[in-house]
This record gives structure tokens, C-alpha cells and sequence, in this order.
């Protein structure tokens, strides 16, 4: 019996030694913006319009984050950084808590350089459906494990988002919380937080009851280019190729099996600047004189050159009217018919970000007597 109480009270110790939790006050937290700490429907919240809060000392890799939160009916971004190696580089998972029971309400993305290319990680591992209640608290669970995540909302039983494959080295970091009011009607709208919970080690959710799906490959995807330094364009449309400085201001990358490049993952972005871009080239060595087909995704803009022409322009920005767009990218965005010559072409990418995410892919869609290269 002495033996058993000792193990239990071991494990006892063990587990609230685990088990942090982190009261919204200045011992735990590190406000940003115009976030503030007050009572809010009978707790100590975090309550934030724009800005968050950042909880330095926590160093998590593996396990549970538990939360509680609270919003109304406004249009609100609550996002939660995990894994915060320093700002701007981590991995993100947001609500979209004005689009209940729609299928984006949830989103993951990774992050490079302050940015969540939400146009780029989008559909199944990536969005999700969830319901939001309106102003009551309601919990939220974020689980991480290695290369995989899953997150539940309002006390589900099982996760309305399942990450089968997050995109950042898994390395232990801090966590943050972040939100954002976009209801220019009602100056006290706010995103409440409170309840922070943060459990390492403690897995809760077995993922292999959720198996991740094989990863698509599409036939002729570009999987390596060579890119150049970030510049900036002349406003309007990308007409020329600019002159590069030297090969040194080259470098060679390699695409996810989608065919997606993320350019902040492999380029400083130039502080400052509101619309970077950069060129992405690829070699076409072809057995003889031929048409093939190219198809692209491109955010938020592109100009495709063949061999120093240009042939195609594009933008996709996001846009909430006058014209609607999405500014999500996809093979489906653009085809061309490329007349190589026999011999060595070069296809260039000039691609140029607006908001919400820096990248392209390109797949070549019959390649025979075609060889693709940096």
C-alpha cells in the first residue's frame, strides 16, 4: 500500500508539474497593442480589439494548449502562435470566429517572417469547419505532436481541424495569442480571452485514429528552381525581366510535393516594402522544336517569360469586391502553351506579393523529350 500511494503521489507530482497554468497578469504575459486585462463575464480576461499577448517563458513543442475565449457576432480574427521560436516565426492556427459553421472558420498556416500565407495553405489539413457560440466563454484545445496538430472548438469530441503534416521544423517555443476586430461601428467590440492552460508532453488526441492522407504529387510538378533576390517592381503590371546583379544573387529551392514554393521560407523580405517581388527560373531542355503545356498558380501576381518574352500577366490579389477574389492560389490559375525550341529555354516566374501570402507553382503537363531544371 505505501509503495502504491507513493507511485500515485509521484504521479500526482508529476503531472501538476507538468500542467502550467498562466493567469493573465504581468508575471505571465507581455501585452501587445491595445490588448488589456479586465473582468469580463465573471473572469480575469485577456481582452483584445487589435493587439494580443505573448507568454515568453513557455517552451512547448509537444502537447496541449487549453483555452477558453468568448466573442460576439463582429468580424474577428483570433489567432494562437505555437511553437513562437521569435516573433514572426511560427507555427499559427486562427479562428475566423464571424464565419461560424462555414468551412473556413478554422485555418492553419505556418509563418516565416510575420507572415501566414493563408492564400497559399488552404482546403482539407488546412480549414475547417467549427461553430462559434456568441458571448459565453467556450473552450478551445490545440494539440501538437511532431510534425502533426488537431484542434477542437466548443468542447468537441473529436477535432474539427486535423494537421496531418504542419510545415515548420518542430522545435519548442513560446506561445502567443493575437486578435483582430475588423467592426469599425462598434468601438468596444473585443475578443476575450482567459483560462490558458498549457500541458507539454500531454497528447491528447490519438492520431492514429486520424491516419494523414498520401500527399499528391501532381505528374510534372516543378519540385526544384533557382530564385533571385527580392526587388521591387514598378507599379502596374511586371513587363520586363530587371537586370540581376550576379549568379551569386542566385539561389537554388525546392518546391512541397505540391509544387508550392513559399518565398519568405528562402528570401529577407524587404522591410518596408509594400509589394516585394522576385524571379523564379527553371530550365526546359527540349529533344526538339515543341508546344507543351504549363500550368500555374501564382500569389498574388506573375508575369511568366519563355526565353526573355513575356507571355502571360496575372492578378490575383485578394479582393472583397468590385472584382471579388479570393487570392487563393492553385494549378487551376493559369495555362499557357509554351513553343519551346530545341535546346535549352528558360521559363521565368516575376512574382510579386500584395497580402496574404508570397508564392507559385507551376507543373509541365506533358514532359516527354522536355527536361526540367534549375
Amino acid at each position: 500500500m505505501r509503495s502504491i500511494l507513493a507511485c500515485a503521489l509521484l504521479a500526482a507530482a508529476t503531472s501538476s508539474r507538468a500542467e502550467t497554468a498562466l493567469p493573465f497578469d504581468a508575471a505571465h504575459w507581455k501585452l501587445t497593442g491595445d490588448a488589456k486585462i479586465e473582468t469580463y463575464l465573471g473572469r480575469t480576461a485577456l481582452r483584445v480589439r487589435s493587439g494580443g499577448a505573448v507568454a515568453e517563458a513557455v517552451s512547448l513543442r509537444d502537447g496541449t494548449i487549453d483555452l477558453d475565449m468568448a466573442v460576439g457576432t463582429h468580424r474577428n480574427f483570433s489567432a494562437f502562435y505555437v511553437r513562437r521560436e521569435r516573433a514572426g516565426e511560427y507555427e499559427e492556427f486562427y479562428l475566423r470566429t464571424h464565419k461560424s459553421e462555414l468551412p473556413d472558420a478554422i485555418q492553419y498556416v505556418p509563418a516565416w517572417q510575420g507572415v501566414g500565407g493563408w492564400q497559399l495553405f488552404h482546403g482539407a489539413g488546412f480549414t475547417a469547419k467549427a461553430v462559434f457560440p456568441r458571448d459565453r466563454w467556450f473552450p478551445v484545445r490545440i494539440v501538437l505532436s511532431g510534425d502533426r496538430a488537431a484542434v477542437f472548438v466548443n468542447g468537441a469530441a473529436k477535432p474539427q481541424l486535423v494537421v496531418p503534416r504542419l510545415r515548420r521544423e518542430p522545435r519548442a517555443g513560446a506561445f502567443e495569442i493575437d486578435s483582430v476586430m475588423l467592426e469599425d461601428g462598434d468601438p468596444e467590440a473585443r475578443a476575450s480571452f482567459s483560462n490558458v492552460v498549457v500541458r507539454p508532453d500531454e497528447v491528447r488526441f490519438d492520431f492514429s485514429k486520424a491516419p494523414p492522407p498520401p500527399e499528391r504529387e501532381p505528374p510534372g510538378v516543378v519540385r526544384s528552381w533557382e530564385i533571385s533576390a527580392p526587388f521591387t517592381p514598378p507599379a502596374g503590371t511586371i513587363r520586363a525581366l530587371p537586370a540581376t546583379a550576379s549568379a551569386g544573387d542566385w539561389q537554388n529551392v525546392r518546391a512541397e510535393p505540391s509544387g508550392l514554393v513559399v518565398a519568405e521560407r528562402f528570401v529577407k523580405r524587404p522591410e518596408g516594402v509594400e509589394r516585394p517581388a522576385v524571379l523564379a527560373r527553371v530550365g526546359l531542355d527540349s529533344e526538339s522544336d515543341a508546344v507543351r503545356e504549363l500550368r500555374f498558380g501564382y500569389s498574388d501576381e506573375v508575369t511568366v517569360f519563355l526565353n526573355g518574352k513575356p507571355l502571360f500577366s496575372g492578378d490575383a490579389h485578394y479582393s472583397h469586391d468590385n472584382p471579388r477574389q479570393e487570392g487563393l492560389i492553385g494549378l487551376w490559375q493559369g495555362s499557357l502553351y509554351l513553343p519551346l525550341k530545341k535546346g535549352r529555354n528558360e521559363l521565368v516566374l516575376a512574382v510579386a506579393d500584395v497580402f496574404g501570402g508570397w508564392g507559385w507553382m507551376a507543373q509541365v503537363v506533358d514532359a516527354a523529350g522536355v527536361r526540367v531544371s534549375p
